[in-house]
């Protein structure tokens, strides 16, 4: 049997973040007005894409924002401006872990090269530690500080 939707078209539909849905369909997916969709997207608590022609289009993604708004302001009782700012604090809060996650791969990926740097470089054994000079044979003093200039001596 020949695949009708080719394999690149089919990830696509399935990226969560790929705008697929028009307002009527969000509309009806979500049992809201395209009024108060189109309200929402105003006031920033929505973002949805738009075709070359202005259509809006809506991701998955922006289905389960959608169902977060409806909860904020149904079931939490937060006004819009509330909502929107819950939304942006949970944003901020996913992007600051997306980049730990970030860190937290860079940070692997340096122990992982140091470890084998550490088991490459040749191993010592019984070599001599160059030894330290003594005081007055070249080692750096520890400075004592100077008193600040108001109560130095000015003679």
């Amino acid at each position: 049997m020949t695949d009708l939707v080719p394999s690149d078209r089919r990830r696509q539909l399935t990226d969560a973040n790929t705008p697929a849905y028009p307002i009527s369909v969000v509309a009806d997916l979500t049992g809201l007005h395209e009024q108060t969709l189109r309200a929402w997207e105003r006031d920033g608590l929505v973002r949805p894409a738009r075709t070359g022609g202005g259509q809006r289009l809506y991701s998955q993604r922006d289905l389960e924002r959608i169902q977060t708004v409806q909860h904020l302001l149904d079931e939490r009782g937060l006004n819009r401006a509330g909502a929107k700012l819950t939304l942006e604090m949970a944003d901020t809060i996913e992007q600051q872990q997306q980049r730990i996650d970030q860190l937290e791969h860079t940070i692997a990926a340096v122990r992982d090269h140091l470890a084998t740097q550490r088991r490459d470089r040749p191993h010592r054994t019984g070599a001599p530690q160059p030894s330290r000079p003594a005081l007055g044979q070249g080692a750096v003093q520890k400075a004592t500080p100077l008193p600040p200039p108001e109560l130095r001596d000015r003679t």
